[in-house]
């Protein structure tokens, strides 16, 4: 695979019960280095009980109260993590890196918190990638926006997901669509992990949005 110039900072949020060494495999197979001043960003989430999980505690970005996960969803946990990382973007911001050249990137409740944060955001990021991830409300998104963005969004999703289904997966990209957000829809017939074809996928539209 040849190297992609590429400078900026890439956020990339795990899932639950994960670590920031999750999604660290990945990070050879995109191939962005080069010339560009590339910095990657893996942030743990904090430890909590998972009321899904037996009240165990273990790295969760927010709570989960059913395997129905759209159902009763913990609001306030998705919005504290929202907020740290628009703290993370400022920090980023106030060390010289344009917004323009800051992605945000998650898996399963990782990209559940890059998404929010782009509704709470009244800037734009260079793009938002959301994987295997879901809006626990997408008929009402509009509700939680700002009003003052238009993020670029790249959502994934396997057709076999177990865990979250695809259909909320797609119902969601298409709310987000709605707000006037500039999107790309990519699917696999995998489950809830990421395939290669996935990752070059991602890599080829970090590389157009980071170039726009």
């Amino acid at each position: 695979m040849c190297a992609a110039p590429f400078s900026g900072t890439i956020f990339l949020l795990h899932g639950l019960g994960a670590d920031c060494q999750d999604l660290a495999g990945i990070l050879p197979y995109l191939g962005l280095s080069g010339e560009g001043s590339l910095r990657f960003l893996l942030p743990n989430a904090p430890i909590r009980s998972v009321k899904v999980n037996q009240g165990m505690r273990m790295r969760a970005w927010y709570d989960v109260s059913s395997p129905r996960i759209e159902s009763d969803p913990d609001w306030d946990g998705m919005n504290r993590s929202a907020d740290q990382l628009l703290k993370w973007v400022s920090r980023e911001k106030e060390n010289g890196v344009p917004l323009n050249k800051i992605f945000l990137a998650g898996f399963s409740q990782g990209g559940l918190v890059c998404l929010q944060a782009g509704l709470r955001s009244r800037e734009e990021f260079g793009g938002i990638l959301a994987l295997s991830t879901y809006d626990p409300d997408p008929d009402c998104i509009t509700d939680r926006w700002t009003g003052k963005n238009h993020q670029k969004i790249f959502m994934a999703h396997g057709t076999r997901d177990p865990v979250v289904p695809y259909d909320l997966g797609e119902k969601s990209f298409r709310g987000f669509v709605r707000l006037g957000w500039e999107g790309e829809w990519y699917s696999h017939s995998e489950g809830h992990t990421l395939t290669l074809e996935e990752i070059e996928a991602i890599r080829q539209w970090l590389v157009s949005a980071a170039s726009a």
